[in-house]
C-alpha cells in the first residue's frame, strides 16, 4: 500500500491521469483500517486443518516423535499463528502452544512450557510465527550470511522452527519434527473459505467502482458489525494513512503466559472461515485455469511497441 500511495502521489504531481485504488490481500492480515484482508481467512483455514491432521499424526507416534513445531508466515504479526488455535477441540488436541511476534520470546520460558505440556500429555504440538523477537526486540533467527535483507530492506529470517527444534532436542532430549507450510499456505485453495471468496470479489468490485467515479488514493476496507452475527460493510481509507502502518494482534487476545490465544481471538476469526467453495475438479485434482496470454501494447517515449509472450497458451486453458 506504500507503493500504491507513492504511485498515486507521483501521478498527481505530474498531472498524469491515473487512478490508484489499493485492494488489501495480504494473508498476514496486518493492514490497518480494515477488519481483515481477503486471503487471510482461507490461509488460516488451511493452517488450522493442517494442524488438526498433523496433530493426529503426532498422537499416533507414541515413541518415535514427541514434539512437532509448525512455522507460519507473519514477520511482525501473529494472526496466522493464532488462527491455528481453531484446530483445538479438547485439551489434548493440537496445538498446545502458540508463540507470537507481539510477545517478547524467552527461550527459557519456552523450554519450561514444552516441559510442562509434555509431562501432562506426553507430546507437544507447537505453532510459531516466523518473526519471533526476544526481550530486546531483535529477531530470534536471522540469516547470518551476506544476504541480510530482502528487496524491501527487511532482515532475512533464517528459520525459527529449525532453531527451536535443535533447542528442544539438546535441552529436553525429545525427538522433534518441524513443519513449514511456506508457500502452500499462500496459494492453497482446495478448502477455501466461502466468506473469504465473497469478500475478495466485493472488494475488487468496490475498487473498480471508486476508480470509475474518478477517485484515487484509497484502499478498500472491511468494517465489521458489532453484533454477535457476523456482518460486514465495505468502505475505504486514504492510502496515505494506511501506508507503512501495521495492525498487530491485540495483547488482550493473547493469554497471560503469551503462549496461546484467548476466546476473543477465536470469536474474531471463526466467522471468517465459514463455508466452502465448489472447486472444479479434473481427473481427481483441482483444476486451476490460466488466463490466455495476449499481445499487448506498451507505450515507450513517442511510439507504441508490440510485446508478445514467448510461450503459447495451453490449448485447454479457460479464458
Amino acid at each position: 500500500m506504500d507503493t500504491a500511495n507513492k504511485v498515486d502521489e507521483a501521478a498527481k504531481r505530474m498531472n498524469f491521469q491515473l487512478k490508484v485504488i489499493g485492494i488489501p490481500k495480504t494473508i498476514d492480515n496486518d493492514l490497518v483500517f480494515t477488519d481483515h484482508c481477503p486471503g487471510f481467512a482461507s490461509a488460516a483455514k488451511y493452517l488450522a486443518i493442517s494442524v488438526m491432521e498433523a496433530g493426529r499424526h503426532l498422537e499416533s507416534l507414541y515413541h518415535s516423535e514427541r514434539v512437532v513445531i509448525l512455522e507460519t508466515l507473519g514477520r511482525n504479526t501473529g494472526w496466522l499463528a493464532g488462527s491455528c488455535a481453531l484446530a483445538k477441540r479438547s485439551k489434548e488436541d493440537a496445538p498446545h502452544l502458540i508463540y507470537f511476534p507481539e510477545i517478547p520470546f524467552s527461550l527459557d520460558n519456552f523450554i519450561e512450557d514444552v516441559k510442562e505440556v509434555y509431562h501432562k500429555i506426553g507430546r507437544v504440538f507447537i505453532v510459531v510465527s516466523e518473526g519471533l523477537r526476544d526481550e530486546r526486540g531483535n529477531y530470534v533467527c536471522v540469516r547470518k550470511d551476506r544476504v541480510s535483507t530482502d528487496a524491501f530492506g527487511h532482515p532475512e529470517l533464517e528459520g525459527i522452527s529449525g532453531y527451536l527444534k535443535e533447542l528442544v532436542e539438546s535441552r529436553l532430549k525429545l525427538k522433534t519434527r518441524t513443519i513449514k507450510p511456506d508457500i502452500c499456505q499462500q496459494s492453497a485453495v482446495h478448502f477455501t473459505s466461502q466468506v473469504d471468496m465473497e469478500e475478495a470479489y466485493l472488494l475488487g468490485k468496490e475498487a473498480v467502482k471508486l476508480a470509475l467515479e474518478g477517485k484515487s488514493g484509497y484502499m478498500i476496507t472491511i468494517k465489521r458489525g458489532k453484533g454477535k452475527v457476523y456482518e460486514r460493510r465495505i468502505s475505504a481509507a486514504r492510502l496515505s494513512l494506511v501506508a507503512n502502518m501495521e495492525k498487530r494482534v491485540p495483547l488482550r487476545w493473547i493469554n497471560k503466559k503469551g503462549n496461546f490465544v484467548t476466546k476473543q481471538f477465536i470469536d474474531y476469526i471463526r466467522p471468517l472461515i465459514q463455508g466452502e467453495v465448489d472447486i472444479p475438479i479434473q481427473n481427481g485434482l483441482p483444476c486451476y485455469p490460466r488466463l490466455e496470454k495476449r499481445k499487448i501494447l506498451i507505450y515507450s517515449s513517442s511510439r507504441y511497441s508490440k510485446v508478445s509472450s514467448p510461450k503459447k497458451p495451453l490449448s485447454n486453458t479457460k479464458k
